[in-house]
């Protein structure tokens, strides 16, 4: 280190070695479960389990729709319920994102049958 590196450490500044510690995110956030059927007329809890934040809210989407719609199903908070008709092709998929971090994301599939 040089003699201004090691003044600007006794000043407070920000050292090499310490720049790619700022900006990292410590949140994980897993979706359980991962792959399940579900029945037309059914529903299916979906959990996202959110750690490294005081802040545990996530935002759910179906097939990258927040809430989903009456296409595809809607979820909220982890709750899904399936459309009406079976959509083409019959496979869903559940994303849940950290409200803390929004680049954290997790997903779970859905396959729907009559």
């Amino acid at each position: 280190t040089s003699a201004i590196g090691r003044e600007d450490d006794l000043l407070g500044g920000i050292r090499d070695d310490e720049i790619s510690l700022i900006g990292k995110s410590s949140v994980v956030i897993a979706v359980t479960p991962k792959f399940f059927n579900v029945q037309l007329a059914t529903t299916k809890q979906f959990t996202a389990t959110i750690t490294g934040t005081n802040n545990f809210n996530a935002v759910w989407k179906v097939n990258g729709i927040i809430g989903g719609n009456a296409t595809v199903g809607v979820i909220v908070d982890g709750l899904y319920a399936p459309p009406l008709i079976i959509p083409t092709p019959n496979i869903i998929d559940i994303s849940a994102t950290s409200e803390s971090d929004p680049t954290k994301t997790d997903f779970a599939y859905v396959v729907l049958f009559p």
